[in-house]
């Protein structure tokens, strides 16, 4: 099966007053992060980060928390991730954009921001899939030719956790 999420921001204590998330400190978020994950997913499963795994962490330290999430883990960088982010073990891919496409046959966008999926993709139709606004809906970039579908996988909107294609497909039909 395949999950997705976002924003995830191991590392950064102030996320926890910036979007009222419901821990009591840094050390119990990674637990509850890691915990949820790993409830949800199974190590056969396959999970897309968008962006925002990490701030403040070295390359050692988010090593340590990949090694411990269940799937495969693919990476679509967010602004907040740097060079030992994306050159961390543990990812079976890194990018700043790609396409997919779910079993039912829909074209999937991959992105951190929805607003720059004009410089990847002028022509960008289908579903985008994104992080970024912390369990708001994003803004689609202002080309005339983009038209799409955007749904916010942020950790914050999820109770945590990453959602699945079906989810995400029920989330679809219900709007």
């Amino acid at each position: 099966m395949r999950y997705f999420t976002s924003d995830l921001h191991f590392g950064h204590d102030k996320i926890i007053d910036y979007c009222e998330r419901p821990f009591r400190d840094l050390a119990h978020m990674h637990e509850q992060l890691i915990c949820r994950w790993n409830d949800t997913v199974r190590p056969e499963d396959e999970v897309f980060v968008l962006g925002d795994v990490a701030l403040y962490f070295r390359r050692p330290e988010l090593e340590c928390i990949l090694v411990e999430l269940h799937g495969t883990k693919h990476l679509r960088k967010g602004n907040h991730d740097h060079r030992d982010t994306y050159k961390a073990r543990g990812w079976a891919s890194v990018e700043d954009y790609s396409v997919i496409c779910f079993s039912n046959g829909w074209k999937v966008n991959l992105i951190h921001d929805p607003r720059r999926l004009h410089l990847h993709d002028p022509m960008a139709n289908g579903l985008v899939l994104h992080g970024h606004h912390h369990g708001g809906k994003g803004k689609p970039p202002r080309q005339e030719l983009c038209t799409f579908l955007d749904v916010g996988v942020d950790c914050d909107y999820a109770d945590y956790r990453p959602i699945s294609e079906a989810e995400i497909i029920n989330i679809i039909r219900r709007r």
